[in-house]
């Protein structure tokens, strides 16, 4: 008995340095490697491992996980690198939950400051309404893309219906709140539709929460944008709410969005079957 605690005791340990030496590195270009990172790591210490996620096809889904050797250097490089601007897009750095599936406790102690969002735009379609409506039959297979109007590659007045830049999302929803970054993960065009996916990363909860009540849907040149809380960020929302957690004893530890990103990828593995 004392044997299998002494197992247990060890392995908690083990996580808890791996956890203190392991780092979050979000928002991530396209064109960031291994080796760019590995680069820019290596200065503050002995590198134990270095992983960029990808999806099924290979392609890099803007995050990474950063092990040091030891917990001293990956707290150099985090205070010393997080908001670098690396390959045009400012580097996001954090403790990550290594590995662990993240419990009820973890969630009430990680500030998730992140909001998934979609936008859609159809050509010819301008209101909101209409938009809403027939986003829900693609989802559906009750409508095709190519039931709409192409858009024009090159119009005349020099207006690109259903544009979505990383401007124009920081535009569009800091009234709610500093925003630190904002990555847009997919945009797909086919025919007359242009959908797509992405993150919001506010400075604090309070940019999330002013965010989901003032803008959870919005309309604009067009295109419908969507806000959607990850179930985690909903259980947190719900526990400040109930005044049973204080957001100013939140640890400053990120969580990346892969439950609401994996939902998505399973969606589109059940339209292709």
């Amino acid at each position: 008995m004392e044997q299998t605690k002494s197992k247990v005791q060890h392995a908690a340990n083990e996580d808890e340095d791996i956890t203190a030496c392991t780092l979050f590195a979000g928002d991530l270009s396209s064109v960031c490697t291994e080796t760019h990172l590995f680069e820019l790591f290596s200065p503050f210490g002995e590198i134990d491992q270095i992983r960029i996620q990808k999806s099924k096809k290979n392609v890099s889904l803007g995050y990474a996980f950063v092990t040091m050797k030891d917990p001293a250097s990956a707290f150099n490089a985090m205070t010393s690198l997080n908001g670098l601007l690396l390959y045009g897009r400012k580097l996001r750095l954090g403790y990550a939950q290594h590995h662990a599936k993240i419990d009820s406790e973890s969630i009430m102690k990680t500030r998730i400051n992140s909001l998934y969002f979609r936008f859609t735009c159809i050509n010819g379609i301008t209101t909101k309404e209409e938009v809403e409506n027939i986003f829900n039959m693609l989802e559906s297979g009750e409508t095709t893309p190519s039931d709409y109007p192409d858009f024009e590659e090159n119009p005349e007045d020099g207006i690109i219906i259903g544009l979505v830049t990383e401007e124009i999302i920081r535009e569009i929803f800091s009234p709610c709140g500093q925003i630190n970054d904002v990555s847009i993960r997919r945009i797909v065009a086919e025919k007359g539709v242009k959908r797509g996916y992405g993150f919001i990363h506010f400075n604090d909860i309070n940019g999330v929460i002013s965010a989901l009540e003032n803008m959870k849907q919005v309309f604009k040149d067009q295109t419908l944008f969507v806000l959607e809380p990850s179930k985690n960020l909903q259980q947190q929302l719900t526990a400040i709410e109930n005044g049973e957690l204080d957001p100013s004893n939140i640890e400053n530890v990120i969580i990346t969005n892969n439950e609401t990103e994996n939902n998505t990828e399973k969606k589109k593995e059940k339209k292709k079957k």
